[in-house]
C-alpha cells in the first residue's frame, strides 16, 4: 500500500550529554523531541523547538544530537515512503562556546514577561534550526519529504474555530522501531490563526501535548480550502501551520490550566531564522 509521502516528514531527535568514565568518553541520553525537514534554496534544514536543544536556565545543554530521518540515496527518484529508508545522522550541538544551531535574533535571552504569562521559562520564539545540507550530502542522502514554500498558508486562507489539524511527531518517544514513522496526533484550532497570541508570533491549539512532541509540524490536510472568495477544491492540500510546542514538556499553566492548550509558532519564524538567525553563545 502506498502512503502519503508526508508520513516521512518528521524526524525523531535524541540529545546526549558527554560523560567521561574510566578515561573514555560516553554519551548519555538526556532528552528527546521531534523535528522536521524544511527545504529552501536547495538546502535542507532541521526545524525543532529551541528547548529541545537547550534550556540554559535549568542547566540542560546537551552536547550531541542523533536524528532519525527518512531518506533515499542520492540519484534515486523515490516518491513512496517505503521506498526510502530510515537513516541516523549524528552531530555536535556546540562549536566551542557557540551553538551550531541557529535561533531567532530576539531569542538570545528568555522572554520573562511572556514566560510569566504561560508559566514556563522560554526563549521567544522557541524555534531552532540546524543546517543539515552538508551532513546529508556527505552520506549521499536526500530526505524523502520536506516542507517547502508551497506548503505555507496563503494569506487569503481562513481557518474556522475548531478546525481539525494534526501534529506529526513522537509522543513520549514512541514509534514502531521496525519502521520509525511519526504518529498523527489530532489538534483543534483554539485561538484565531494569523493573530499573535500575547503579542508573540504564536497561536494556540488544543491537543494532547505529550513530551516528545515539541518541534513537530502542525499540519492541515484536506481536499478543500476556505478562501476569501469561497471554498477551493483540489486533489489534496497540505499546509504547515506552525511548529508545535508540547505543553506537558514545558509544564506550562496553559496546558494544565486550560485543558490542553499548546503553543504553536508561526512558520514565518523559520524563514526569519534562516535569513537573520544567530548562534547561541554560552554565558
Amino acid at each position: 500500500m502506498a502512503l502519503q509521502p508526508y508520513w516521512a516528514l518528521s524526524c525523531y531527535i535524541t540529545t546526549f550529554d558527554e560523560v567521561v568514565r574510566s578515561g573514555r568518553i560516553h554519551y548519555k541520553p538526556v532528552g528527546a523531541g521531534t523535528g522536521f525537514i524544511y527545504r529552501c534554496n536547495e538546502k535542507y534544514y532541521l526545524v525543532t523547538c529551541r528547548h529541545v536543544l537547550c534550556i540554559e536556565e535549568v542547566n540542560y545543554m546537551p552536547q550531541k544530537v542523533k536524528i532519525i530521518l527518512w531518506a533515499s540515496k542520492r540519484g534515486k527518484d523515490e516518491q513512496k515512503v517505503f521506498e526510502a529508508h530510515a537513516y541516523t545522522v549524528s552531530l555536535n550541538l556546540w562549536d566551542g562556546d557557540e551553538s551550531v544551531w541557529l535561533q531567532h535574533k530576539n531569542a538570545e535571552t528568555p522572554d520573562y514577561e511572556f514566560s510569566k504569562q504561560i508559566g514556563a521559562v522560554l526563549h521567544v520564539p522557541d524555534v531552532a534550526i540546524v543546517d543539515l545540507t552538508e551532513h546529508l550530502s556527505s552520506k549521499g542522502l536526500k530526505p524523502a519529504f520536506a516542507i517547502e514554500n508551497k506548503h505555507m498558508v496563503p494569506e487569503d486562507v481562513r481557518f474556522a474555530p475548531g478546525t481539525r489539524l494534526f501534529v506529526l511527531g513522537f509522543p513520549k518517544g514512541f514509534f514502531d522501531p521496525t519502521r520509525p514513522l511519526a504518529l498523527s496526533i489530532p489538534a483543534t484550532l483554539t485561538s484565531p490563526y494569523g493573530v499573535n497570541f500575547l503579542g508573540k508570533p504564536c497561536f494556540l491549539v488544543t491537543a494532547p501535548g505529550r513530551e516528545g512532541l515539541s518541534g513537530s509540524p502542525l499540519l492541515y490536510s484536506d481536499v478543500f480550502l476556505q478562501r476569501e472568495e469561497g471554498v477551493h477544491l483540489g486533489t489534496h492540500f497540505l499546509l504547515l501551520l506552525g511548529v508545535f510546542s508540547a505543553g506537558e514538556q514545558l509544564q506550562n499553566r496553559l496546558y494544565f490550566g486550560l485543558g490542553g492548550c499548546c503553543i504553536v509558532w508561526y512558520p514565518g519564524v523559520i524563514s526569519e531564522i534562516i535569513s537573520n538567525g544567530v548562534r547561541h553563545k554560552i554565558q
